[in-house]
């Protein structure tokens, strides 16, 4: 999913592939972001042998379809706090704990911590928008933190409504966000079902080179993403990584190079790569 403005002319850029955009202008702020936590909830999974991920759950579920969230220690819980502030014996079957160890919260329960992870793409992209301060709402229009997390229904603290009702779908599957769950599963659960563990449960595990060039990037080699300018051009560009590659590892997924033009004050324009 992307955003365009069709009505503004696109920059004279020369065709070039992902490996070359991402090489020379580096993941957009919001790819960064999100791979990083991917990242290290892989890291986190394959150094415990305990894999948490937030799944579907709900009728008619696509076939082969993993999960649509590594958990990991940045993922937020739907009280506040990240699963690094919860106490992580998840596998344990005679006794699961997964309560907080600051609040009241009944067990981790994951909720989206970017709009880009629910589809709403475009509002990092508005000048005065604060990721930061971004929560996930109920159909009852107030967000998590209005919520009681210390009942199982998660009734909201500012007006009747009785249940926590998310209203968003998932960007991944496109299913309602009350139709997934927080799993884990310990390294042999995961390989008894096919899914993948160990190194090839890293983001972009099927594709390498590209994991490899928006790790630089990441770690700081590379510079920062949004510093760097098209040549001759005076545009800042950035790749647009897809969820959907992260989560799947489809690389085959259209990235786009994002083209931020100083005279339309601060609208990008997204140019397809091939």
């Amino acid at each position: 999913m992307r955003h365009a403005l069709t009505n503004v002319r696109n920059p004279a850029i020369p065709p070039m592939g992902m490996e070359e955009a991402l090489a020379q202008f580096g993941p957009s702020p919001g790819a960064q972001a999100m791979m990083t936590a991917e990242r290290e909830a892989a890291e986190e999974a394959i150094r415990t042998g305990i894999y948490g991920v937030w799944r579907y759950t709900g009728p008619q579920p696509e076939k082969g379809h993993d999960f649509c969230s590594r958990i990991g220690p940045q993922s937020r819980c739907f009280c506040g706090h990240t699963w690094s502030d919860h106490h992580q014996r998840p596998t344990d079957r005679m006794r699961p704990d997964t309560t907080c160890q600051h609040c009241s919260c009944v067990g981790f329960y994951f909720v989206p911590t970017r709009p880009e992870e629910i589809g709403e793409y475009w509002l990092p992209r508005r000048p005065e928008f604060n990721v930061a301060t971004w929560r996930a709402k109920c159909r009852c229009g107030h967000d998590h933190m209005a919520h009681d997390p210390s009942r199982h229904d998660r009734p909201c603290r500012q007006c009747r409504c009785c249940q926590w009702d998310p209203h968003y779908c998932c960007v991944v599957c496109n299913q309602m966000g009350k139709d997934h769950e927080s799993v884990w599963e310990t390294t042999a659960e995961r390989q008894a079902q096919g899914y993948p563990v160990g190194p090839e449960f890293i983001p972009l595990a099927e594709a390498p080179q590209i994991g490899a060039l928006s790790t630089s990037r990441l770690s700081g080699t590379r510079g920062a993403a949004r510093t760097t300018t098209a040549p001759l051009l005076g545009l800042k560009m950035s790749v647009d990584i897809p969820r959907t590659a992260m989560i799947r590892n489809v690389v085959t997924v259209d990235m786009t190079l994002r083209w931020d033009p100083p005279s339309r004050g601060g609208d990008e324009i997204d140019i397809p790569l091939r």
